[in-house]
């Protein structure tokens, strides 16, 4: 019995369990940008926005290349470190992103902001939490610069003349902060799963090793 007490206390695994990914999750995530880009793309190019037509043909030409690169990166996926490419391609989206609000001159009132709160979101669950921790900080920078650029009027009148630009701001830092907790409350409670399925898995084969030196033992 002490023989057994003992095995099962060394089994018990390490606290300090990393965020996995695995190349089903990866795919799934860069289909889904890969059909949102492009439909994005098709929104820009059939309604586009009250910009100039050079922007407007930037906008749609950079959707469709994001989406290519995204389709590519689901189709070399399982050849791909797939850490450093959800992390890759979170900042990318993040930035284009930003372009995108910027290019289509409506600032905080972009639709296309909602989506950063999500990549944060995914970027803490999956890759870890002082990434996201760094995409949540760098993203409110990011909002942030653009209530100053449409503040002082460099997105253009509309955007300037856009109402409620302070409740926007809030609303857009709020969108990440939930996105930041989000994450944390997924991955801590995946990573308290992992643990209990490691320790099951080390508890069982330090059974099955005593079970074995016993039988031999009475053999």
């Amino acid at each position: 019995m002490e023989a057994a007490s003992s095995a099962l206390r060394e089994a018990e695994p390490d606290p300090d369990i990393s965020h996995t990914v695995d190349v089903t999750t990866v795919r799934l995530l860069c289909a889904a940008g890969a059909a949102t880009t492009a439909l994005t793309a098709v929104s820009v190019y059939l309604q586009p926005p009250p910009s100039a037509a050079a922007i407007n043909h930037l906008l749609v030409a950079g959707c469709t290349l994001l989406s290519m690169l995204l389709g590519l990166a689901c189709w070399k996926a399982h050849r791909l470190p797939l850490r450093a490419l959800m992390l890759f391609l979170a900042w990318l989206i993040a930035a284009f992103i930003t372009v995108v609000a910027v290019g289509e001159g409506q600032g905080l009132h972009s639709l296309d902001l909602g989506y950063l709160g999500l990549l944060v979101c995914m970027v803490t669950v999956l890759v870890g939490r002082r990434r996201g921790l760094v995409l949540a900080s760098i993203c409110a920078a990011f909002v942030c610069g653009l209530s100053m650029a449409q503040s002082h009027g460099l997105l253009g009148p509309d955007a300037q003349a856009a109402p409620r630009q302070g409740h926007a701001l809030l609303t857009q830092l709020l969108t990440l902060a939930s996105g930041l907790t989000l994450g944390l409350v997924i991955g801590n409670a995946a990573a308290r799963a992992a643990r209990r399925v490691t320790a099951r898995e080390q508890r069982f084969g330090a059974l099955l090793d005593l079970a074995a030196d016993h039988y031999w033992e009475l053999d």
